[in-house]
């Protein structure tokens, strides 16, 4: 079952628009949901894309208005970059960079959507082998979260007076 289907875009396009840029072939807006769909996948490795997107033959199990109207703004520019007859080219490019901005903030994660996070691990490769060990064969992560994200920080910069 798809994430999104071309009835789900009229809250972004009309239909009669939409069919006039596609020229009422359907696969051209199946190809640009399939795009949109993998440009936003290229900025949430570390969360649970088949609970947010579902798979080919599942729903997804998580829905997140938000998450979807960023991923239509996507797919809607790859449509709108076919042909714009009738349509304001600078506010939908404008939506565009604004979905991908906001994709770039939750990858860096400055914004917590609250989207679920992956719950497998990656301190273990496909061969069942520890990533990193400690020396005793106990695989570690290395600072490693289970979503992929490193952090660090420091203490603040010392100042000596003399």
């Amino acid at each position: 079952m798809a994430f999104l289907a071309k009835p789900d875009l009229v809250t972004h396009v009309y239909p009669e628009l939409l069919d006039v840029i596609t020229r009422s072939d359907d696969t051209i807006i199946t190809r640009a949901i399939n795009a949109g769909i993998g440009e936003a996948k290229s900025f949430l490795n570390r969360f649970d894309l088949v609970a947010m997107l579902g798979t080919d033959t599942d729903a997804p199990t998580f829905q997140d208005e938000y998450f979807t109207m960023l991923v239509k703004d996507i797919i809607v520019w790859r449509l709108i970059i076919l042909a714009n007859p009738n349509i304001n080219v600078e506010v939908a490019r404008l939506a565009y960079k604004d979905a991908v901005r906001s994709l770039e903030k939750v990858m860096e994660g400055d914004v917590d959507p609250g989207w679920p996070l992956r719950t497998d691990t990656i301190d273990t490769v496909a061969s069942d082998q520890p990533l990193f060990t400690d020396g005793g064969g106990e695989g570690i992560n290395g600072g490693l979260d289970p979503s992929g994200q490193i952090g660090w920080n420091s203490n603040r910069r010392r100042q000596s007076h003399w």
